[in-house]
């Protein structure tokens, strides 16, 4: 009876100090169908046009929030490049954009993106080679972009350091270039594969926690290099 007693009082114990934590997170049938209803008589979703047409065309009409879309492509073929080419057609529509740059700071970023949209090379912006029709297209870029609601941050290396930046500036689209340059959250030893499996999947979490679509670069290896004899 003394047994019966104890465990008795740690049951009511346990019940009386277990923290309650309302379930939120699971609805019935019946409010899920509810609310299917109601979104059906509302406008239907508006879609992130890329202006890239088979990125357009593979997502139906765009990107509708919350997504996860992948980029991938072997270094130097213009990931990045047509990454900035999305994030001017979004906002363009007066969207919100968010980038994490890790592979290259945020002016080096934005030069890649003059020279991309004016066909003016690097060098001849380098050197001040440049015509008055040149200086043209440039200060008509720049004025153009100025009114652009885009942000650039070289800065954020982790999945919690971009999880404040979106909480601040509460974007429409998030671009990350690219995957592999940011940070685990954890310190275990895992292959590097795994790890960057992992912070795909926190990206598609922290898309549909916040209702927005993340585009995410991602650099292939070249296989050839790889296998290919040493020595």
């Amino acid at each position: 009876n003394n047994n019966a007693d104890v465990l008795e009082a740690l049951d009511k114990f346990k019940s009386n100090t277990e923290i309650q934590v309302p379930n939120n997170d699971t609805f019935s049938m019946g409010k899920i169908m509810e609310e299917l209803f109601i979104e059906l008589n509302q406008p239907p979703k508006s879609k992130l046009k890329t202006s890239i047409s088979i990125i357009d065309e593979k997502t139906g009409g765009g990107m509708t929030a919350p997504s996860l879309m992948t980029i991938g492509a072997l270094s130097s073929v213009g990931k990045t490049t047509m990454a900035m080419a999305i994030a001017q057609a979004v906002a363009f529509k007066g969207k919100k954009v968010l980038i994490i740059s890790r592979e290259m700071s945020y002016k080096k970023l934005a030069q890649k993106y003059l020279i991309s949209s004016t066909g003016i090379s690097k060098k001849k912006l380098d050197t001040r080679d440049l015509t008055k029709q040149a200086w043209y297209m440039i200060n008509k870029r720049i004025e153009e972009y100025s009114t652009y609601n885009i942000k650039i941050n070289d800065k954020a290396s982790t999945i919690s350091q971009i999880k404040k930046e979106v909480i601040k500036f509460k974007p429409d689209l998030l671009i990350v270039d690219y995957l592999q340059l940011l940070s685990p959250s954890t310190m275990k030893n895992d292959n590097r594969e795994r790890e960057v499996a992992n912070l795909s999947r926190e990206l598609k979490n922290m898309s549909q926690d916040y209702n927005m679509v993340v585009i995410q670069l991602s650099q292939l290896r070249d296989r050839a290099v790889d296998t290919a004899p040493q020595g």
